[in-house]
């Protein structure tokens, strides 16, 4: 019997047998988004149905081939669906497109983008699939494509931007002041009351001027939801919740009150979401499993089905491919509803006892993996579009130099009193670990000990805190930095070098290098800060600590001529939202778990702002934890979630310090 698929209502239906196989054929397409169920209609004849999607019927046709009949309705369907994703296909491959709108409507942005013909095709892509993640490679200007977007699209009204607190303060209103001034745009910074003021104008502004753009930037935090949230009006008044009492398994009911509702209420006309790996990663569609950040943000509205729903982020994937389903889900929750199905067709699984591991990607499933991000993503790296730019260096020595592909940077002895804390540090943790009483969250507090030791030496200050879990008081150990530091020794080597610190004369160098100097820890980067400056050495300092303002001026002193030549930064801090294309080099003093965090960094100074020479130092001490943690970011491996893992979080710790598992 033949298998009869047609469009009925809003899903596609398929009915027929093709053998006792039928059914197990059926799951294997797009997994739960699959149901089995009766007819609208109210027939009696049980059926299977799906969304109407394109990437479904191909699936149709890899399953059941000539026995598939395609009715009228799905066929006309389809011949249109097919020439959308053409019409991507051919922008992606184009050399340049045209943007009549923007060069019209915002003649110094289609100025600017002219020299950069990618980024023209990049804002049609854009405007052309709708929901599409913007992941150029850092540097490449994603803001300014999104910008084009909106214009090309003529879009008008609200528009929301959610991103980092540093974005909100600074990147998004320099980058819409200097190429959309006639857009209006309200950066919602300060405390909950100018926060509220700043939506209430906002408001304002839209009724005043309903035919213009107006941009309600928020970081994410503002967009955080209640979990248990189960219905969402966009009336005045409380949300309404409910939640299954893990104890009585009774509903319990109630009201969520948000301090910016309106986020919630409106119907956006595009939403775009800035650094998006930080906020979109998740592992399921259901809300109460999801962070509230990300429940939040799959609660915001969007005016009309086709509004423009736009994810941006240079290292999207957050070190493993399938991490992206969140992303995909966000953009489109109609068609990735299961994150194992997905995870299933695409990925190798193992089960290993504890949970279920996700491999490779499965090489059969490769094209077609691609194939559908081709619709949903547009990535270019700078070595395809400005072959010009030359690449990043590394300089260093491998770690092993018998090893094919062993590690490369710069490798240091430790100071012996530096040496002596971090061998009484390895001791305490061994302890621990084979007494049992080092479990995995803690096992992660004694790994960055570790690291710290790993940069110089320090002091560990005893106190207390408040355990919630336990209920009751436990030690608190606090890291303490100071000398000697075997790094800081190098880097100050490498200052006199360059000219930049002064030498046994006390006399500096003409030549006009800067440097970054970036360190996960606040705490060393005020140390190094300090001791540069008491031998003479003036620098600019970005910590999580910095307010805006002294962040915007950090960093136009640093890419002017003149001034300090140094800019430290903290990792997390420095790596969204900054350009600092004035520096040739970049020293890290550590590396966090994520390799896409010292990724970011990196392409804060290697921008097609600027052709120049790029060097990458990674400064690592021999015979400690940075010599697994390098190996580790090299092969994209998340530590973290490993340290945190129960028993393999433990096992995983014995091997970071070195002991046989």
């Amino acid at each position: 019997m033949a298998i009869t698929v047609e469009i009925v209502g809003k899903r596609i239906e398929l009915r027929g047998w093709d053998g006792p196989d039928t059914s197990a054929r059926c799951k294997q397409i797009v997994g739960a988004r699959a149901r089995w169920n009766r007819r609208p209609d109210g027939d009696k004849f049980d059926c299977w149905t799906y969304p109407i999607d394109y990437t479904v019927c191909l699936q149709f046709r890899q399953q059941f081939g000539d026995a598939l009949v395609i009715g009228p309705a799905l066929s006309k369907w389809a011949r249109s669906a097919k020439q959308k994703r053409e019409k991507l296909n051919t922008t992606l491959s184009a050399a340049e497109f045209d943007l009549p709108r923007v060069t019209g409507l915002a003649p110094q942005l289609a100025a600017a983008m002219s020299a950069r013909k990618y980024q023209q095709v990049g804002a049609a892509f854009l405007t052309q699939a709708r929901r599409a993640l913007m992941a150029d490679e850092p540097g490449l200007g994603k803001t300014l494509q999104v910008m084009a977007a909106a214009v090309q699209d003529d879009v008008k009204g609200e528009i929301l931007v959610l991103a980092p607190s540093q974005a909100v303060q600074i990147t998004w209103p320099d980058e819409l002041r200097r190429w959309l001034p006639e857009d209006r745009f309200y950066p919602a910074v300060g405390d909950r009351a100018k926060r509220t003021r700043v939506i209430e104008a906002f408001k304002a502004g839209l009724e005043a001027e309903p035919d213009r753009r107006h941009w309600l930037i928020c970081n994410y935090e503002m967009a955080r939801a209640n979990t248990k949230l189960t219905k969402l009006t966009p009336e005045p008044g409380p949300f309404k919740w409910s939640s299954v009492d893990k104890k009585t398994k009774k509903t319990i009911n109630g009201n969520w009150h948000h301090p910016y509702a309106d986020l919630f209420r409106i119907g956006w006309k595009m939403i775009v979401a800035d650094e998006s790996h930080k906020a979109l990663v998740a592992s399921t569609s259901v809300k109460v499993n999801q962070s509230q950040t990300r429940a939040g943000l799959g609660m915001l509205r969007i005016a009309d089905e086709n509004g423009l729903r736009i994810p941006m982020s240079g290292t999207p994937f957050k070190g493993k491919l399938y991490k992206l389903w969140g992303t995909l889900n966000w953009m489109r929750p109609d068609h990735y509803t299961s994150y194992w199905n997905w995870v299933n067709r695409f990925f190798e699984t193992f089960d290993d006892g504890y949970s279920t591991t996700i491999g490779k990607l499965r090489p059969e499933m490769e094209a077609a993996f691609y194939a559908e991000l081709d619709t949903l993503m547009i990535r270019r790296k700078k070595r395809e579009v400005v072959p010009e730019l030359p690449p990043k260096e590394y300089p260093g020595r491998p770690l092993d130099s018998d090893e094919p592909g062993s590690l490369h940077g710069i490798w240091l002895e430790m100071s012996p009193k530096q040496a002596k804390f971090y061998g009484e540090m390895v001791k305490n943790a061994e302890a621990k670990l084979d007494s049992g009483t080092l479990m995995a969250v803690g096992g992660l507090a004694e790994l960055t000990r570790l690291k710290q030791f790993a940069i110089c030496a320090g002091d560990i200050e005893i106190g207390e805190k408040y355990d919630a879990d336990l209920d009751m008081m436990v030690p608190d150990l606090k890291y303490i930095p100071g000398f000697p530091s075997n790094k800081f020794d190098w880097l100050w080597e490498w200052l006199v070098e360059r000219g930049i610190a002064p030498d046994e004369d006390g006399e500096y160098g003409d030549a006009d290098t800067k440097v970054v100097i970036a360190s996960q820890f606040t705490q060393i980067i005020n140390l190094y800060a300090a001791e540069l400056e008491r031998r003479g050495v003036p620098v600019h300092v970005l910590t999580g600590e910095t307010s805006a303002g002294r962040r915007r001026k950090a960093k136009e002193a640093f890419q002017s001529d003149g001034g300090p030549r140094v800019f430290l930064l903290n990792t997390e801090a420095g790596g969204v939202s900054l350009t600092l294309d004035a520096a040739d080099d970049l020293i890290f003093l550590d590396e966090k778990w994520v390799p896409d965090d010292q990724t970011q960094v990196e392409d804060r100074i290697h921008r097609v702002s600027r052709m120049h020479q790029v060097r990458i130092w990674y400064v690592r001490s021999l015979g400690t934890i940075e010599e697994q943690i390098g190996r580790n970011n090299e092969e994209s491996d998340m530590i973290q979630l490993h340290v945190l893992d129960g028993r393999r979080g433990v096992e995983y710790a014995r091997k970071l310090i070195g002991m046989k598992v």
